[in-house]
């Protein structure tokens, strides 16, 4: 195993921690604000709010790490038909590709981060929080994702 290859599963394996302490936190305010509503009557007010933030943070911080273990969703049929080697050339190319997505992604949330950082856009919520404190997990989640993605076409090349 490569030092990159460790240090990928260092920080996938640290987001996919990060990402179930969020998942509890959801359960936790959850179960709060059904207790606070039904059987103190005094609902919260910044709870749903609260957990519609933390919900897309914790899926794309657990992302990297489905990445690595190749536990995403693939139509595999196709490559499964081919021989040996075409479909080792044809992972390396999908690879590749999805290595360049991912790039993309991460480029294009980032930019919308940085102008929502510099023009100060909140969101429309009974708690405001500034936006680009929200897209810059999801940012650098796809980040990681590219170059867990461009390794795996590189280690894949290797084998051959």
């Amino acid at each position: 195993m490569s030092a990159l290859n460790r240090i990928e599963k260092v920080v996938a394996e640290g987001m996919l921690i990060l990402s179930a302490v969020l998942l509890a936190g959801i359960v936790g305010l959850f179960v709060m604000e059904i207790f606070m509503r039904y059987a103190m009557n005094a609902p919260t007010k910044w709870s749903n709010d609260v957990i519609s933030f933390i919900m897309p943070v914790m899926i794309f911080l657990a992302l990297p790490e489905v990445t690595r273990r190749k536990q995403h969703i693939a139509i595999t049929f196709l490559v499964e038909a081919m021989g040996e080697s075409a479909a080792a050339a044809w992972d390396r190319v999908l690879a590749f590709v999805s290595a360049c997505v991912s790039a993309l992604m991460a480029w294009i949330i980032t930019a919308s981060a940085l102008k929502q950082f510099s023009t100060g856009i909140m969101t429309n919520t009974v708690i405001q929080v500034s936006k680009w404190v929200l897209l810059s997990p999801i940012a650098i989640s796809f980040g990681i994702i590219a170059v867990i993605f461009l390794t795996t076409a590189l280690s894949a090349k290797e084998q051959t």
